[in-house]
């Protein structure tokens, strides 16, 4: 029944990517969730097999019990949808929860990983069957295919890169090992080319510097003095082929912005959200314990009513409060801290595989300056993979994958 659990549940993930913003089909993903997590529960109570709560699960609980407490006032108060938040957070917590108790086996995660992959491959094969790809690279225009917006798309393709560099560390066969890389490498092109994501593009460079830094670190030293050059010329090249993409140009806008000396044009979205955070901290400063309650920034900003600052932090101190705050970003400090005390103990190749996975939390706080994530899935299932990999590991129960 164990193999039954995973396999519904990769079956999950894979729709829950292609179907990810397609209205009224997403009741799809919703029921396979639903089935994953309850033969999951059966599987646990009639083969007397334990439940694992890692301390970022009790933690996130915490947080969903804190999304309730705001939820049960603002529908006392008679604020319509106020009860809509906790039941997706609160879905999100058992799809959170189910995931790390399966990534935390071994035999499990390549059945995950590899669901998340063939989701993203599929909404790029949609892309391309449908035409969209190539009229983008023609006419410049960004492309979402499935998802909901390119930002999404982005976000889910830097995603998938650091997943497959984490599968380069896990695997022990060279073929496979370097499969996964020319994999992260092929998601690169469309982060570059059709999504003009602006975290997306900041996120797949920081990847690869980081994959280049650890593989680097593993080289002889004569193999060192060939590499570095042959890095250069290779990212040099690939810089000047993108640069004219309309990704790298947003970015270079938002440069700009920031560089308000020089004068030059800047990026609309990157003044708005500045305009956000300004009124962010404003209305925090005014309620910073609890807030001012969920969605409220939306309401009560005097900068653009009914938007939200596309900016996670402001969106958590705003509405929750330092306490709301405080409860979200532990769950990713506290898995920082565990991986870098088991790293104390383990072999030099494992210690590679925690160190990845402490690169592959970072970037999830540069995301945050984009956009709201609290209530996002796909960032649940990446956190998911992280944790459960890092206490399988706590808990002895992780080999490397053959």
């Amino acid at each position: 029944m164990g193999k039954l659990v995973v396999l519904v549940y990769s079956t999950y993930l894979f729709f829950s990517i292609i179907l990810f913003s397609a209205k009224g089909s997403t009741i799809i993903a919703q029921l396979l969730g639903m089935l994953s997590f309850g033969l999951f529960f059966a599987d646990r109570l009639m083969f007397n097999k334990r439940f694992v709560f890692p301390m970022p699960v009790k933690i996130f609980g915490s947080f969903v019990i804190y999304i309730l407490f705001w939820s049960l006032i603002q529908n006392n108060l008679g604020i319509e949808n106020s009860m809509a938040r906790f039941f997706t957070t609160f879905q999100i917590f058992l799809l959170f929860f189910l995931g790390v108790n399966l990534n935390i086996e071994k035999s499990n995660l390549k059945y995950t990983l590899n669901s998340f992959h063939l989701g993203i491959i599929y909404v790029l094969y949609d892309i391309y069957k449908s035409g969209e790809y190539v009229n983008s690279l023609i006419g410049g225009s960004r492309v979402s295919g499935l998802l909901e917006n390119p930002n999404i798309l982005g976000g889910f393709l830097a995603m998938g890169m650091y997943i497959a560099f984490l599968q380069f560390f896990i695997y022990k066969k060279v073929l496979v090992k370097w499969f996964y890389v020319f994999l992260s490498l092929f998601y690169t092109i469309p982060v570059f080319l059709i999504s003009g994501s602006k975290a997306a593009i900041m996120l797949a460079v920081v990847s690869i510097l980081s994959f280049v830094f650890l593989f680097y670190k593993k080289l002889a030293l004569f193999k060192k003095a060939i590499f570095i050059p042959l890095f250069l010329f290779s990212f040099l090249t690939i810089f000047s082929l993108v640069r004219e993409t309309s990704g790298v140009k947003r970015i270079i806008l938002m440069a700009n912005f920031l560089d308000k000396k020089s004068g030059k044009s800047t990026d609309h979205s990157t003044k708005v959200r500045a305009g956000f955070m300004t009124e962010g901290i404003r209305l925090w400063s005014e309620r910073p314990l609890f807030g001012w309650g969920i969605k409220q920034f939306r309401e009560i900003n005097t900068v653009q009513k009914n938007y939200y600052p596309h900016n996670n932090y402001i969106v958590l101190l705003s509405n929750l409060g330092i306490i709301g705050f405080i409860l979200y970003y532990s769950i990713h400090f506290v898995v920082i801290y565990k991986l870098y005390f088991i790293r104390m103990r383990l072999s030099k190749k494992e210690k590679e595989i925690l160190l990845w996975l402490i690169f592959m939390i970072f970037p999830l706080f540069l995301q945050d300056f984009t956009k709201g994530t609290y209530w996002e899935k796909p960032y649940w299932i990446y956190m998911s993979i992280i944790i459960g990999v890092t206490f399988s590991y706590s808990s002895q129960r992780f080999k490397s994958l053959k």
